[in-house]
């Protein structure tokens, strides 16, 4: 694989390794602390766009690609978990769930 990369980068291995050792030191170790905030961030706007959640639902733009079929059922939905309570429902069926993480 370094060869593969240092023949990309027009370079030797040994000038792609120091390269990344520099790019590992410059650059922290990810401690989730983004998404964190991130998370805090919406739930602060929460209430400022739930108002708006059924007129996103019915929006025609996220029909367009099949893709976006399955986030406009998503978001048909998001008016009714708003609704539910916790302790009483799951918030999603167990089939079909994907787990996202940042890169």
């Amino acid at each position: 694989m370094w060869t593969a990369v240092a023949e990309i980068a027009g370079t030797s291995k040994e000038q792609v390794r120091a390269a990344l050792d520099v790019v590992e030191e410059l650059v922290p170790e990810e401690d989730g602390a983004a998404e964190v905030a991130m998370r805090a961030a919406l739930v602060e706007k929460y209430n400022t766009v739930r108002p708006f959640l059924r007129l996103l639902g019915e929006s025609k733009a996220l029909s367009a690609a099949p893709g976006g079929r399955r986030v406009l059922a998503a978001v048909r939905r998001l008016p009714e978990l708003s609704r539910r309570q916790v302790s009483k429902k799951p918030l999603l069926p167990t089939v079909g769930l994907f787990r996202f993480r940042l890169l």
